[in-house]
């Protein structure tokens, strides 16, 4: 196809052109004609930029969580801290000897292991999940790992309205008397009685008075 500068050329379906009759027509020497994709091809390649935009630590990824929490995506934001448990975090690093076939032994680092902070925060943070999604005992779950692993703000905790749900649960008092401090008049009980996880303070002082 000879084209001429001064001669008005109607291109009905750029597909059909060359490389060659494209460079021609926009006076552009390299220009290439664009190829369409179909939808699987498509889906492949957001697929891809997907995964290249996913967090590659667990800081990031609880960043991640947090921001689809806070957008009321609570599935995917469960499925978001599920995911930063598994990554490198920002905790210690461990040293590893292992056999690898047919190499033989080799020696190396693990991936950075999880902060203390990191934990707490994929535990809690699941646990509200939970909550929002109606999962009581899953979330209770959550919360008693959250605990465990040293979260101890207690007062914040009792108000925080994200879980209001887990303290309507009887399990929740029995997961708090496990870690909770307990007041002077409760550890007076604990001296005389020994720890009683599900028994009230109440109770417990009405058993001290009645021996």
């Amino acid at each position: 196809m000879d084209f001429d500068s001064t001669e008005d050329v109607g291109v009905a379906n750029l597909q059909e052109l060359s490389d060659a009759d494209l460079a021609a027509l926009v006076g552009a020497a390299g220009a290439t004609v664009p190829q369409m994709i179909d939808d699987a091809a498509f889906a492949s390649l957001r697929e891809e930029q997907e995964k290249e935009r996913m967090a590659n630590t667990a800081g990031e990824c609880i960043t991640d969580g947090q921001r689809e929490y806070a957008a009321g995506d609570y599935e995917k934001a469960l499925a978001t801290f599920a995911r930063a448990a598994t990554l490198a975090g920002s905790g210690p690093v461990r040293y590893r000897k292992s056999v690898v076939a047919p190499a033989g032994p080799s020696a190396g680092f693990k991936p950075r292991e999880l902060s203390a902070g990191e934990e707490i925060a994929i535990r809690y943070n699941t646990a509200c999940c939970h909550a929002k999604l109606g999962n009581v005992s899953e979330g209770l779950a959550s919360l008693n790992a959250a605990l465990e692993r040293g979260y101890d703000e207690y007062p914040a905790i009792r108000k925080d309205e994200d879980i209001s749900i887990l303290r309507q649960d009887p399990r929740f008092e029995r997961i708090m008397a496990r870690f909770e401090p307990q007041s002077a008049v409760g550890k007076i009980f604990d001296a005389f009685n020994g720890p009683k996880r599900g028994v009230s303070l109440l109770d417990g002082i009405k058993d001290i008075f009645s021996k």
